[in-house]
């Protein structure tokens, strides 16, 4: 009797970290006080981000992984995944931010973004706008991508996600036509699920 109890006992502690780990992974949408339809800056990897898009915005969703970062060729590639809102159509869309940075080979070395500050208009970085199967490099005319804060969450002293935060906007070209993306903010819990790292 005692060891089927030690055997449940150590079952549900297996099943409360597995609901630990789900709870972690989704995401918490805190708004923004002066703009609810943002959501607020924090610290505390909320797997959210937000921004104002021309008169729409862009947003994080429930149904799409908000973040995938892949290193490859010298380069980060940082993805937010989200739904943007603008002309009344709401659709999926992807921005990539895509620039040179010292080697990445494991998730827990994105600890190396931290205050690291990105000029989207430098000729080493690019910028691409993925709507459905329409992808566009984006003509920047100026913007930052602030990775403000990054930090090591451990669970039991085990390392689990890098929690990066940071803000970032953008005015862009896009068919010829200026647009811009303002008052964007990011806090990404990354796993080692969400990270790519290899060579051509």
């Amino acid at each position: 009797m005692k060891k089927y109890f030690i055997l449940i006992t150590i079952f549900a502690l297996v099943l409360s970290a597995c609901s630990s780990e789900r709870e972690l992974d989704k995401t918490i949408f805190i708004p923004d006080e002066e703009n609810i339809e943002l959501p607020a800056y924090t610290e505390w990897g909320y797997n959210s981000f937000g921004a104002n898009y021309e008169r729409g915005y862009f947003v994080v969703s429930n149904d799409i992984v908000p973040c995938k970062i892949l290193y490859r060729n010298d380069s980060l590639q940082f993805f937010l995944n989200g739904i943007s809102s603008v002309n009344n159509q709401r659709e999926p869309m992807t921005l990539a931010f895509i620039f040179p940075f010292e080697n990445i080979e494991i998730y827990t070395d994105l600890l190396k973004l931290h205050n690291t500050l990105i000029d989207l208009k430098s000729d080493d970085c690019v910028v691409k706008m993925i709507n459905g199967n329409d992808e566009k490099i984006l003509e920047i005319l100026n913007g930052k991508l602030h990775f403000k804060r990054t930090q090591l969450l451990k669970i039991d002293d085990v390392p689990n996600r890098i929690i990066i935060s940071g803000i970032f906007e953008l005015n862009f070209l896009k068919n010829d036509f200026p647009q811009s993306i303002s008052d964007g903010r990011f806090d990404l819990g990354i796993t080692s699920n969400l990270f790519y790292s290899f060579q051509n």
